[in-house]
């Protein structure tokens, strides 16, 4: 097992390599920081999510937040990670002018365009990019969470295999990771129907 400081380095070291890789925020958290929460799979279910029990990156098929939480005790530290993008210039400017609430104007136009499935997968180039440097440092139990649901498909079958096993990440919210609470709790940013830009926010488990 690494030497606590040894850890402790290389986990400041990790996220100056996210921001280095174009991460907007990136911030080593202890990881009894991270909150987890099972009412955020209730919000999974009801209403209902479009990806619930039709992804294997998604509840059901993922870790339930107390399983999720057994796990966490065995981590020390994380790297949290944050990418933001500027909304779809159609969806900015019925934003602007407009008095429509967000979730309709999603629900409207379909969030996962083009620059919704480019964001993303930043995202999870930027996870996949620090977990792959934390196993290469020794850190062989190392974890990455990406945000919302996995897209590497346009459709998955949760009867057959995954076609991405070494690329497919869960989410922080599929594990029972309150998103809000933890990113509040470490002193990060989180707009709740931002006006201006999407916020991605991925985590990485370090021991």
């Amino acid at each position: 097992m690494p030497k606590l400081a040894r850890l402790r380095a290389d986990a400041k070291e990790l996220c100056e390599l996210a921001i280095k890789n174009g991460a907007s925020h990136a911030k080593v958290i202890r990881s009894e920081q991270v909150v987890v929460d099972e009412r955020v799979l209730l919000k999974c279910r009801y209403p209902p999510c479009k990806w619930y029990g039709q992804c294997l990156m998604c509840p059901p098929y993922t870790p339930s937040p107390q399983e999720f939480s057994r796990y966490l005790k065995k981590y020390r530290y994380a790297v949290i990670i944050q990418f933001e993008f500027p909304y779809p210039e159609e969806l900015a400017k019925k934003i602007r002018n407009g008095n429509d609430v967000l979730p309709s104007l999603f629900k409207e136009m379909d969030y996962r365009d083009e620059s919704f499935n480019i964001s993303w997968k930043e995202l999870h180039r930027l996870v996949s990019t620090i977990e792959r440097e934390a196993f290469n440092r020794g850190y062989y139990f190392v974890t990455g969470l990406v945000g919302a649901s996995c897209i590497f498909c346009e459709k998955c079958d949760p009867n057959m295999p995954c076609k991405h096993p070494y690329e497919a990440r869960p989410s922080m919210e599929s594990v029972g990771i309150d998103v809000y609470a933890t990113t509040k709790k470490v002193g990060l940013d989180f707009v709740f129907s931002p006006r201006d830009r999407i916020t991605l926010t991925g985590l990485v488990l370090l021991d």
